[in-house]
């Protein structure tokens, strides 16, 4: 092509292969050719970090309410946790 329209090159910080940066490069070309796509496809991945964050802020305010059950705490930070709290 004499005069592309975009150019893309992602790199991956300790990514060993192509296939890490595959991904990505394919989600922000999925974002230029299909926003719509590219932002349902973002929308559950959105959730279980909002999701995590409200695990990790009311395992912060236990902590500084009093005493805290560490299993409880840790078992809401697992990714089973995180994958049910994503199922909402």
């Amino acid at each position: 092509v004499d005069a592309p329209k975009y150019a893309i090159s992602v790199v991956v910080e300790h990514g060993e292969h192509g296939a890490a940066a595959a991904v990505i490069a394919r989600d922000v070309m999925t974002y230029l050719f299909e926003p719509e796509r590219a932002l349902a496809t973002l929308a559950p991945l959105e959730a279980a970090v909002a999701a995590k964050k409200r695990a990790a802020l009311a395992a912060a305010e236990a902590a500084a309410a009093g005493p805290v059950d560490p299993v409880s705490v840790a078992a809401a930070l697992t990714p089973a946790a995180e994958t049910a709290a994503g199922d909402e």
